[in-house]
């Protein structure tokens, strides 16, 4: 089994605890879809991309 990518790990540390996300640090979203599409359009690949690298070393 292969190690997680720090963004992986990142991510699902803030998947676990979404409160953690510190709001006053990122910018304004102007486009709430867009934003959304975005983060699940990259979570998605980030998932999928660990799957196929953990398929790759069994």
């Amino acid at each position: 089994m292969t190690k997680p990518s720090q963004e992986v790990e990142k991510i699902e540390q803030l998947l676990a605890d979404p409160w953690a996300i510190d709001i006053e640090k990122h910018k304004p979203v102007k486009n709430a879809e867009n934003y959304l599409f975005v983060t699940m359009k990259n979570m998605f690949e980030y998932w999928y991309n660990d799957v196929n690298a953990q398929r790759a070393n069994q």
